[in-house]
């Protein structure tokens, strides 16, 4: 019997199966598409989308090829370049420098919005011509869609105040017509920027479009600008207890009862709206200062869940998360847990101790999310600090963790400075805008510290080298060589700040945790100046 080689075999077999696809495409189209769709379906085309361009040599080819070769809908797309966003922050710059590139207009352009709403960005932003952009891409009768809603929650949140009208007009998107998230958004900034008359005028005209929860909102912006009395921490509470949420729940069961326990005697929980409760938090500083007396104001925001992590609320991912945040690095773990130690020992010796409050609450809950907020979330961090911090809560004045915005005005730092010898700013902001913004100089100490790692990248920022949770010990060493009584601090350094202030008061000094207030005062100080 002779035997065919092996080659003709394999190449017979070929051609037919071939000639089969070739009837299944040209009689069967039907299945073929079906078969197409059913693959699709059984893949994770988000995650394909997503490991080419974690893994490409070049982002910016790769997402190019699947923006214009692939089929693949431009929705899935976008959904990959959001992953990536989020967990591959290399990636990401490397796609947000060479965004010209990007040969589909649209995703370029949902790529420099999402990088200018990101916290962290810096970039300065010519609005107008983003806006013109956009209007040459998008027709001026088509609905917004993912661009359209994300160019129009930009505006709204980081525009010059005075364009935002303007601006939204351009893209179709009068405020009448935005998302309530963006419409409280928009009040939120007139509030900030004291437009009474403008927030006045937009929260009318908006009203009778806001959800329960929605008027919640704006009813605490609404107490920011107007005065309101001491009877407005109670309602604002009331209401937030009354909506249909889990935080809701949680607040009540879980963190209500802790502060109704607190004595009316040190609950200053209410200060915001309370002018004697602000006067009498300024004497108990001011008469230490005239005593000589110790003294610690120390302030816990969502951010010192670092020092409470208890693993329900905040795990040890969510450690490592404030760390990346703060130091751009992940400490090791002996390291994380002596500066842990510290801060816990900081929080027990202080005296007047500001913790998460209500109104905390209420500006930071999702408007349409009513169930358990995830671990690590913001919610979930605050929770966890207003948790894990009442059992310090005993002996201390407790006061709201922002309550430094709303004591430390220009006329009490004045008065801080005619009552102390000598005033010592620990800060990561730089000693020339310190300097300049001193009501007393002859009295200035300044001590600067290496800085957050955002707050290195702009123009207040101290560029003194090296880490802090690194270098800590160092300046213990020269606060306790400035410390003593008379003396006070004022300390603007992040969570390892708090120690600095624990420090500074064991040495008989009124040591005073103000925070991003030092920050914005510099900010006015290095613009005006």
């Amino acid at each position: 019997m002779k035997f065919l080689p092996m080659n003709f075999i394999k190449g017979t077999l070929t051609k037919i199966k071939l000639a089969i696809l070739s009837g299944i495409f040209q009689y069967f189209p039907g299945l073929v598409q079906a078969i197409v769709t059913r693959y699709l379906a059984s893949v994770d085309q988000v995650g394909i989308i997503y490991h080419a361009l974690s893994h490409s040599r070049d982002p910016v080819i790769t997402l190019n090829f699947f923006s214009n070769h692939s089929g693949y809908p431009w929705t899935t797309i976008w959904a990959a370049v959001k992953k990536v966003s989020r967990d591959e922050k290399t990636v990401w710059r490397d796609l947000f420098r060479a965004r010209a590139l990007l040969l589909d207009i649209e995703l370029r352009l949902c790529i420099e919005v999402t990088e200018y709403l990101s916290v962290e960005s810096g970039e300065i932003i010519d609005f107008s011509a983003l806006v013109n952009e956009y209007s040459g891409v998008v027709s001026p009768s088509a609905k917004p869609g993912t661009l359209g809603g994300m160019l129009a929650t930009l505006l709204v949140a980081r525009a010059p105040i005075e364009d935002v009208v303007r601006l939204l007009d351009q893209i179709g998107a009068a405020p009448s017509s935005l998302t309530e998230f963006q419409q409280i958004k928009f009040l939120t900034r007139l509030e900030q920027q004291g437009e009474r008359d403008k927030f006045q005028f937009w929260q009318d005209r908006l009203a009778s479009s806001f959800s329960k929860a929605g008027r919640l909102k704006v009813a605490l912006l609404n107490a920011g600008l107007f005065e309101v009395g001491a009877s407005r921490f109670p309602q604002l509470e009331k209401e937030f207890l009354s909506l249909p949420f889990r935080a809701s729940e949680k607040y009540r069961d879980e963190v209500n009862p802790v502060y109704s326990r607190i004595p009316n005697s040190m609950n200053f929980l209410a200060a915001r709206f309370d002018a004697e409760q602000k006067r009498k938090l300024r004497s108990l500083v001011i008469n230490a200062i005239e005593e000589g007396d110790r003294l610690s104001y120390l302030r816990l925001g969502d951010g010192e869940c670092y020092g409470f992590a208890d693993q329900a609320n905040v795990d040890e991912f969510g450690e490592v998360r404030q760390e990346e945040h703060w130091w751009g690095e992940q400490l090791d773990v002996p390291l994380r847990h002596e500066l842990q130690a510290r801060f816990r020992e900081s929080v027990a010796e202080s005296t007047i101790l500001g913790v998460p409050t209500v109104l905390r609450l209420i500006r930071d809950f999702n408007l349409s999310y009513r169930g358990d907020y995830p671990v690590n979330s913001l919610m979930a961090r605050i929770f966890c600090v207003m948790k894990e911090s009442a059992s310090y809560y005993d002996e201390k004045f407790i006061v709201e963790d922002q309550s430094n915005l709303y004591l430390f005005d220009q006329s009490f730092i004045e008065m801080i400075f005619n009552a102390a010898e000598k005033v010592c700013v620990v800060s990561g902001v730089k000693a020339d805008l310190i300097e300049r913004w001193a009501p007393d100089r002859t009295k200035l100490q300044c001590i600067e510290v290496p800085t957050h790692r955002l707050l290195r990248e702009g123009n207040v920022g101290s560029t003194t080298p090296g880490i802090l949770p690194h270098v800590y010990k160092r300046y213990l060493e020269s606060i306790r060589a400035h410390a003593g009584p008379n003396v006070v601090f004022l300390v603007s350094a992040g969570f390892i700040g708090k120690i600095f202030v624990a420090e500074a008061a064991r040495q008989g000094s009124v040591a005073l945790d103000v925070g991003q207030t030092l920050v914005s005062v510099a900010e006015k100080t290095r613009v005006s100046g």
